[in-house]
């Protein structure tokens, strides 16, 4: 992307590698110097020289004052004040000269840079277009019938929400709203998956699914649950804002941030403290809102997520977080990759998005069912139909073109 002749690295090792023999070439001139003999710096630059070279013991040059030969002896003392300065800058000076040589490097090379970057950038444009031409040839039906899918939830949201606001009073106003904002949030994040899928990053679409696998072990959770475990759900955020408070206290100093105010730290911790004394000590845990729920003490998301009856997706949920942790497997392995292979993923790829289009597909329709269930009307029914058979579509579409690509990578082996 940008042009520079040599290695830097090999630039600041050769100047290293002159060091010991500009310390010897000092030395020297100061010995001199001590006995009325003053070397310039042209002199002593050629003394350097001379030293490097290893062009023998005598070197000539002209001093001002008429002399013709002196005769300089290196004792043990010289050699230790050699070392001891050498020893000196390797502590010290190599840094700053790192330092000097980095700042100059990097300002010349970002200028060339930003010089280049108009056309470098256009072609990087015209790159990524021809990619997603070929990437929308391949998976396009199931990213389109995705779309489709999402643009037919959030409808069924909006009907759903228009649904429970024309009845006066229902049996679980905290349960509904709850599931309203879920299934808003599950739109949103699929939106996000949509966007890495048509754009080649399948892993990252697999890593964002997996909160939208979350959301549906939530919103299913909550629907079987009912009203108390869902206002368990909302209150259980003063808990997550106490840690909140708590982290962004600890860090505050090194982030450069003000203090929160008294006033604020007493109100989060006095609402905390009220809950857990409400709920009782397992409610301050991680998951504390569903414990009573579950008859557990420290309740886990897979927990949640077998009572919720998707327990069938842990395997996928595995692999979608190996994307989100610097794990091993998530270095290792990637969606995007083809077969074994030794190749390093550094940016879009036209495979892997099979699993993360399916698992979006059939996740976003769990937490709509979780939320047609608080209104079953005629009208919620016939949506919550259409949505399972868009589903089923994008899920066969997505596999089909993977089985395609398979295919034909199996004929160029």
């Amino acid at each position: 992307m940008w042009e520079y002749e040599g290695s830097y690295q090999r630039i600041l090792d050769h100047e290293l590698a002159d060091v010991p023999y500009r310390i010897a070439a000092t030395v020297i001139t100061e010995k001199l110097a001590a006995m009325g003999i003053p070397v310039g710096e042209e002199e002593r630059e050629n003394l350097f020289r001379h030293l490097k070279d290893d062009a023998g013991d005598s070197f000539s040059f002209d001093d001002g004052m008429g002399n013709e030969r002196t005769e300089v002896r290196i004792t043990a003392a010289d050699l230790a004040r050699i070392d001891g300065r050498l020893d000196t800058f390797m502590t010290e000076g190599v840094s700053a000269i790192v330092d000097d040589v980095g700042d100059k490097a990097s300002e010349l090379i970002l200028a060339s840079l930003r010089e280049s970057w108009a056309l470098e950038q256009e072609r990087q444009l015209l790159e990524r277009d021809g990619f997603r031409d070929r990437l929308h040839g391949r998976w396009g039906e199931g990213i389109d019938l995705l779309r489709m899918l999402l643009t037919v939830s959030r409808e069924f949201g909006d009907l759903v929400n228009t649904t429970l606001r024309r009845c006066e009073q229902t049996e679980s106003p905290v349960l509904c709203d709850v599931l309203l904002r879920l299934h808003a949030r599950a739109c949103q994040v699929t939106d996000e998956i949509i966007c890495l899928l048509a754009e080649g990053f399948s892993d990252g679409a697999m890593a964002r699914w997996r909160t939208l696998h979350e959301i549906a072990a939530v919103a299913l959770f909550l629907r079987h649950h009912g009203e108390l475990v869902a206002q368990r759900y909302v209150d259980h955020e003063a808990v997550e804002s106490a840690r909140a408070v708590r982290d962004y206290d600890e860090c505050r100093e090194k982030l450069g941030y003000e203090r929160m105010s008294d006033a604020e730290l007493a109100a989060t911790r006095r609402r905390h403290a009220e809950l857990v004394a409400k709920y009782g000590a397992d409610f301050d845990r991680q998951y504390g809102w569903a414990a009573d729920a579950l008859g557990l003490k420290d309740p886990k998301f897979r927990d949640i997520r077998e009572d919720a009856g998707i327990d069938h997706m842990r395997a996928h949920y595995r692999l979608a977080s190996h994307n989100v942790h610097a794990n091993p497997k998530g270095v290792l392995f990637k969606l995007g990759l083809l077969g074994d292979t030794d190749l390093l993923l550094a940016g879009p790829s036209n495979a892997g998005m099979s699993d993360p289009g399916q698992n979006a597909g059939i996740s976003l329709t769990q937490v709509s069912s979780a939320l047609g269930a608080v209104a079953p009307t005629l009208d919620t029914i016939i949506v919550l139909r259409i949505l399972n058979r868009v589903t089923q579509q994008t899920c066969e579409a997505f596999h089909e073109a993977s089985v395609r690509l398979a295919c034909e990578a199996a004929e160029e082996m």
